[in-house]
């Protein structure tokens, strides 16, 4: 296997070390080695964007609810989870509705069995790490290698953060200063 090892330091309000192992087999799939589920989930960040980027801003447009801005609201979507076909205005207004319904942010905020265990908040937290490394590698939208994509102005971490959770509403006491690819928003989103 080729092998390639990421690590980096991130910004947070305690500075994490994320150090994963991405080893790729012949045909290109990844594995990836390392010693936490934060690290795995940056490992497993990194190579999904690597081979997926237009794939997650696509998916990132969509739960942000700004399928219209960026594709028009008569423009449609094929759903293959439910094989169907959406209007980009029908599913930006219900996403909206499901972000300012404040569900998702309430079922993070609820303790195991209810919510999800810190190892997958670990894992979610690298996850953002590695994907916004990997943007910050190949020079943000610009550096992006398939064009399709370009004009899709690529979530940075935080947004993927806040994406994943649907949460915008920060706890009080966050951090709010980092650099240009910080992680803020992910402890803001109460993540940390």
């Amino acid at each position: 296997m080729a092998g390639v090892t990421l690590a980096m330091f991130a910004c947070s309000a305690s500075a994490e070390t994320f150090d994963a192992s991405i080893q790729r087999t012949a045909h290109g799939i990844p594995h990836i080695t390392a010693s936490n589920f934060a690290s795995l989930g940056y490992g497993y960040g990194y190579a999904f964007a690597q081979d997926n980027l237009c794939v997650m801003a696509d998916d990132y447009v969509t739960v942000r609810g700004e399928r219209s801005r960026f594709f028009g609201p008569n423009g449609s979507y094929y759903q293959g989870g439910n094989d169907q076909t959406a209007n980009n205005l029908d599913s930006d207004f219900f996403f909206q509705q499901i972000k300012d319904s404040g569900i998702v942010q309430h079922l993070l905020s609820q303790k195991p069995p209810l919510g999800p265990k810190q190892e997958v908040l670990d894992g979610v937290r690298g996850y953002v790490a590695g994907y916004n490394r990997y943007l910050k590698d190949v020079g943000g939208t610009n550096g992006v290698p398939d064009r399709t994509c370009r004009a899709v102005q690529m979530p940075r971490a935080q947004r993927a953060e806040r994406r994943i959770t649907n949460s915008e509403r920060p706890p009080q006491g966050s951090p709010s200063r980092c650099s240009a690819y910080r992680l803020d928003d992910m402890h803001r989103a109460g993540l940390s």
